[in-house]
């Protein structure tokens, strides 16, 4: 087996386990919310509450060409910025960053049941979360493996977009 072959075969393999790893501390968030509502705190609903309240008016307008645009392009930057802190901090900005954002801070059941775009988001901010740790701990594997990493930014951008489209066809404006 060559060298890049097994290069690029450690480095799928990485990624997988980052997203596992990914999957395994949104978890661990959600069940602290869980037990932390079974405990009667209701202050995680009201950080929810407060931060939809400042974003909705920053990305919703009436037109759903803008609407779409500016979803798509917060979510790629919130991807951005959670890979980058991945490369800066070798990996744990974006374990950090899935815990609350997607486990303790997440949406309720309700939200998932029903909206179809909530599904598709979580999905790629689990796999930028998972790609900002897989390069933080892998930077070596990372400048051999450019090939690779532009295929999974490319298929996370194509799933914000997705989720942007079905995001704006929600929306009843």
């Amino acid at each position: 087996m060559s060298y890049v072959k097994m290069i690029d075969s450690l480095s799928l393999e990485g990624y997988v386990t980052s997203i596992i790893l990914m999957l395994l501390f949104v978890l661990f968030g959600v069940v602290l919310k869980i037990s932390l509502s079974f405990l009667g705190s209701t202050r995680l609903h009201g950080f929810n509450f407060v931060c939809d309240e400042i974003i909705k008016p920053i990305l919703h307008r009436k037109n759903n060409f803008q609407t779409f645009t500016r979803i798509c392009l917060w979510n790629i930057m919130i991807s951005f910025i959670v890979i980058c802190s991945g490369v800066i901090s070798f990996g744990i900005l974006p374990i950090v960053w899935a815990f609350f954002n997607l486990g303790l801070f997440s949406p309720n059941a309700d939200f998932f049941r029903r909206y179809l775009h909530s599904w598709i988001e979580e999905m790629a901010h689990i796999f930028s979360a998972a790609l900002g740790l897989w390069i933080g701990r892998n930077i070596q594997i990372f400048a051999n493996n450019l090939p690779t990493f532009i295929e999974i930014i490319t298929f996370i951008f194509a799933l914000y977009v997705v989720s942007a489209f079905a995001e704006v066809a929600e929306i009843k404006l």
